[in-house]
């Protein structure tokens, strides 16, 4: 790893279609989202990028992401390969870690165990039973690791809405034009395919709310078991995460 110069970009915005705001609501101990997200990252070792739009709606965002004193790179808001690529080159970044900063879950071991596994690929994360990159799926606990090489390829050969959106569907979505790898998921965590730990609609926000507040600080794999089990145990909240997936698969 030493060869690449690697980086955290965390993409976030106001102007949620689907949730506006909730990056900036209050989420647990009078944070908001955002700031219970960026508490994941400040201790990091890598430079950690908190790439935004420049509508004046993400203004706080920018605020927010100064009082943590990490780096903020604003750019287009509904091109957000574009606002990775950009941040990414600006920072001199060989080799991207992709943070979504909806998910509260988002398990740092998990991306430490990328980083020992990454051998230079163009692409490379998680991939859940079925193969699918878990990126894609509803399990909110993932990041992913992209070469900036490979962003600025996928800007050179589309111009689709989707893929502008999306940052890596086009890498995976066309595999034979990178050098892609996904990985088995950790065995020593006892995966669950109807838990949904992301943040997208009203319903997500109060469940992950509760949740977060009894689960505050879950960091490694022994503690992500701990609240998978929590969630299995609970038939009702299970039942409101299926409707979710249902309704809002990717």
């Amino acid at each position: 790893m030493s060869e690449f110069k690697v980086g955290f970009i965390i993409q976030a915005r106001t102007g949620s279609t689907r949730l506006p705001q909730k990056m900036i609501r209050e989420f647990h101990a009078g944070k908001t989202l955002m700031e219970c997200f960026l508490d994941k990252f400040v201790n990091r070792k890598e430079k950690v990028v908190l790439a935004t739009s420049e509508s004046k709606g993400d203004d706080v965002l920018a605020s927010i992401g100064k009082q943590y004193d990490i780096e903020v790179y604003r750019g287009s808001e509904s091109n957000v390969l574009d606002r990775f690529l950009n941040a990414a080159q600006i920072h001199d970044f060989d080799l991207v870690v992709r943070l979504c900063g909806d998910n509260p879950f988002l398990n740092p071991q998990l991306i430490d165990i990328l980083l020992e596994k990454y051998a230079g690929e163009d692409y490379f994360s998680f991939h859940d039973a079925n193969e699918t990159p878990t990126i894609r799926t509803h399990f909110g606990v993932f990041g992913e690791l992209v070469k900036t090489s490979a962003l600025s390829k996928v800007a050179e050969r589309t111009s689709e809405k989707f893929y502008q959106e999306h940052v890596t569907n086009y890498i995976y979505d066309h595999k034979a034009e990178f050098d892609v790898k996904t990985i088995d998921l950790p065995e020593e965590v006892d995966w669950t395919s109807n838990i949904r730990l992301t943040v997208d609609t009203e319903m997500d926000f109060k469940q992950m709310k509760k949740l977060y507040a009894k689960h505050p600080n879950v960091e490694n794999l022994e503690e992500l078991n701990v609240l998978f089990e929590d969630v299995r145990s609970n038939q009702e909240l299970l039942g409101l995460m299926q409707n979710e997936i249902i309704e809002n698969s990717k």
